[in-house]
Parts: C-alpha cells; sequence; structure tokens
C-alpha cells in the first residue's frame, strides 16, 4: 500500500469513529447504504495497523481490541491523524519497522 492509501484509510477510520455511530442513529442513512460497525469495518484496520501496540501490556497508552475501549479516544485518535503525529513519541529505531513521521507511512 502507498502511504497516501495509508493515510486515508486512518483518516476514514477516525471518521467512522467519530460520525460513523451518531450518523446511523439519526436515522439519517439512505436505504441503500449499510450500517457501520466496529467489528466489521474498523477492527480490521486497527488490528492490521495498530494493535501491535495499541493492546495490554505494550508499549501504547491505551488498547483498541474493542469498540468499548477505542470509542473513548476518537477525538484523540482524529486528533493525531489529522496532524500527522502517529506514533505520537519518538520510536525506538531498533524496535522495528516504525516510523516517526506520519508521511513517511
Amino acid at each position: 500500500m502507498t502511504s497516501r492509501i495509508v493515510r486515508s484509510i486512518i483518516v476514514g477510520l477516525a471518521l467512522i469513529l467519530l460520525a460513523g455511530g451518531a450518523f446511523v442513529r439519526a436515522g439519517r442513512v439512505g436505504a441503500s447504504a449499510r450500517e457501520v460497525t466496529f467489528s466489521r469495518d474498523v477492527a480490521p484496520i486497527f488490528f492490521n495497523k495498530c494493535t501491535e501496540c495499541h493492546r495490554p501490556g505494550e508499549i501504547a497508552p491505551m488498547s483498541l481490541l474493542s469498540y468499548k475501549e477505542a470509542r473513548r479516544w476518537a477525538r484523540s485518535i482524529r486528533e493525531k491523524v489529522l496532524n500527522r503525529e502517529m506514533p505520537p513519541w519518538l520510536a525506538d529505531p531498533s524496535h522495528g519497522g516504525t516510523l516517526n513521521k506520519a508521511s513517511e507511512i
């Protein structure tokens, strides 16, 4: 995947978390649109891109393994993604393939 596609996926994820649930509950979704769910739409992205660090016992400060855990961090996730601050710390280069600049992802 190119960095542009990855960034688009992450921004889309943040928007899904922030607006998806409220949009569906408000009844504004047309008959052809499907309901956005954490399990089907969001979790696969988190599991592929985030949960290596964002799980209990790892280096990230919060877990993103469930909707309940991730939802309370939606604003922070959105801010960090839009400001291209992920990861929000200077990663240890000996740790592995983590990049310090979102523009390099």
